[in-house]
């Protein structure tokens, strides 16, 4: 596969040192676009000598995967800031501290001992992948880029045209995210333009769709 392709992988990964299963995506294939750092640097070397129906297992280095691990990441944090911010800190959850995600290690004393590192620093990691297929639809490559970020858009393509149906709220956070990222990554996109769809056509929509359950519960 080469740097632009946009592609379908499966792959399971695994913790090397207690063969712990981190992540499978066997039933649901994983999306991503080759040079886009959308998966680990150890995966996109792999799928760079790879092609569609390819199939192998290789390990990982902390370096070319999470990240080693530093100490220096573990702090100690009051207990008085987690109170402050309604957090109850129990031992092996996951809290987010000034923006930054951290694990919780152990409470004591009014103090909190919290891991920065990722859950999976300095882990020599298995995985075995195999790529299941190439993109070439356009619409189907925009709508599965934009879809990998959460936005809850849909998209349609003619004459070079991609048409995006969103809310007017969403329309400058997405040009500014996506319209001329697309049109470089998709040659076929020349233009990206926007059906804007009004706050009150929205909740009409959503009171209409409530509307045939209501009447059956009240029939019920």
């Amino acid at each position: 596969m080469k740097t632009g392709d946009f592609i379908e992988i499966q792959y399971t990964g695994k913790i090397a040192l207690t063969d712990e299963v981190f992540d499978d995506t066997t039933k649901s294939p994983a999306f991503t676009v080759m040079g886009q750092k959308m998966v680990v640097v150890g995966v996109e070397k792999q799928l760079e000598v790879m092609e569609v129906g390819d199939e192998r297992d290789f390990p990982v280095s902390p370096e070319e995967g999470f990240g080693k691990r530093f100490p220096q990441l573990v702090k100690i944090i009051p207990m008085r800031d987690f109170i402050k911010q309604n957090i109850k800190p129990i031992p092996g959850i996951f809290v987010t501290i000034d923006n930054r995600q951290a694990k919780v290690q152990s409470v004591s004393g009014g103090r909190v001992r919290v891991d920065f590192n990722h859950p999976l620093a300095g882990r020599e990691l298995i995985y075995r992948m195999k790529v299941v297929r190439q993109l070439t639809d356009p619409v189907e490559m925009a709508q599965k880029y934009i879809d990998h970020f959460g936005f809850p858009v849909k998209c349609s393509f003619a004459d070079g045209k991609l048409t995006v149906k969103l809310t007017e709220q969403m329309k400058n956070l997405f040009e500014k995210m996506f319209s001329e990222k697309l049109k470089h990554m998709i040659p076929e996109i020349k233009e990206v333009v926007f059906d804007l769809e009004k706050k009150e056509q929205k909740e009409a929509g959503e009171k209409q769709n409530a509307a045939p359950a209501e009447t059956e519960k009240q029939t019920n």
